[in-house]
């Protein structure tokens, strides 16, 4: 099955929200859109109804996540635990790519060395 995901807590003017929503539109067939930063209980719901060969779709990791930390954690939940896909439109991400692989390493390998440098 194929999912969307949208946070629109934080938009700034200009920003194109319809845009991000007609971009997802066109890989997943209904979005589930957040419109508060602390609970994201659309999020949770969608990471429950997960199974191995699902697809997450999301608009980019600012709209998905809050920081690199958390990308980490969601990640090894969608992919490692659900064994599912992620795919970032705007971040050049696809977990099912051996370049998503490696991304998702890195970033997991970086954690420790941004905790360190506080």
């Amino acid at each position: 099955m194929k999912y969307a995901y949208l946070n629109t807590f934080v938009t700034s003017q200009g920003e194109d929200v319809q845009g991000e929503l007609n971009e997802l539109l066109a890989y997943a067939p209904e979005i589930q859109i957040e419109t508060m930063y602390t609970t994201r209980k659309q999020l949770n719901a969608i990471l429950d109804m997960l199974q191995p060969g699902d697809t997450l779709y999301v608009h980019s990791f600012a709209r998905f996540c809050r920081g690199l930390k958390d990308l980490v954690y969601l990640s090894e939940i969608i992919i490692d635990e659900k064994g599912a896909a992620l795919i970032s439109l705007h971040d050049d991400f696809d977990s099912t790519t051996e370049k998503g692989k490696i991304a998702k390493d890195v970033y997991a390998r970086a954690i420790p060395l941004l905790i360190s440098d506080n």
